[in-house]
């Protein structure tokens, strides 16, 4: 029940070994991470862990080139004993972090949006003070209207569609 992160060359060689990404989160039942490079080739990771009961949003970000950790996983999305999944992970060029998933919170599954920049944080290894680093909190992109909408994982959203669905 680990998320390890490895980058090899394009003859399958080990530029940077193995490791464990999860840690302190490691409940992964059903968890499929995703991730996204942004331009300084730095990796930005999200799953949904089960630590606290429910399925809940998990990000990090790592140094593409060296594997150390810039930002130590860190929960995005409140506890709220309802299910955060399918999560999905897109970058700007300015280095944004969009997630995109399917929460239970309404009567359905429907659609929620969030904004992250990691730049507000201090990228020195340790968890992120989700409260600071999200620059658009949880926004529900589907209406609660009794009609499930599910996020299909790792489906590509171009961020011209996603900023004509905000406004």
């Amino acid at each position: 029940e680990e998320i390890k992160y490895i980058k090899l060359d394009a003859n399958g060689g080990e530029l940077v070994p193995e490791a464990a990404l999860n840690t302190p989160f490691g409940s992964l039942r059903l968890a499929v991470p995703d991730m996204a490079l942004d331009v300084d080739g730095n990796v930005h990771v999200c799953w949904n862990d089960h630590t606290t009961g429910s399925y809940e949003i998990i990000y990090a970000m790592l140094d593409g080139a060296t594997g150390n950790t810039l930002i130590a996983p860190t929960q995005v999305t409140d506890d709220d004993s309802y299910k955060s999944r399918r999560q999905s992970i897109n970058l700007d060029s300015s280095g944004n972090a969009y997630i995109v998933w399917h929460d239970h919170r309404a009567q359905e599954a429907e659609l929620y949006f969030m904004q992250i920049d990691p730049s507000k944080d201090d990228q020195s290894g340790d968890a992120a003070d989700s409260a600071v680093i999200k620059t658009i909190n949880d926004t529900a992109l589907t209406s609660d209207d009794n009609e499930k909408s599910v996020h299909p994982f790792s489906m590509s959203f171009p961020m011209l569609k996603v900023s004509k669905v905000l406004g």
